[in-house]
């Protein structure tokens, strides 16, 4: 009876993509009136943050008015 010989195969190691950790604020009728953008408040917490990450420095209203701006915002 022959026996089989077994021999190694090489295999990629696997990765896990990169996982992203996303942190979503919306203040309703904030405007830019952040010291990030400039503006003489104070807000060094928001600042802290926003110096980390990724700001959007040209956003439009979806609406004119609060409510279907503010339920626009997670379709």
């Amino acid at each position: 009876e022959k026996r089989k010989r077994r021999t190694k195969t090489a295999t990629k190691p696997t990765t896990t993509p990169r996982k992203f950790n996303i942190l979503y604020l919306i203040a309703d009728d904030l405007r830019p009136s952040l010291g990030i953008y400039d503006n003489n408040t104070i807000t060094p917490n928001i600042d802290a943050l926003a110096r980390s990450s990724l700001r959007f420095q040209r956003a439009y209203a979806q609406a004119p008015k609060c409510t279907p701006s503010r339920s626009s915002f997670m379709t």
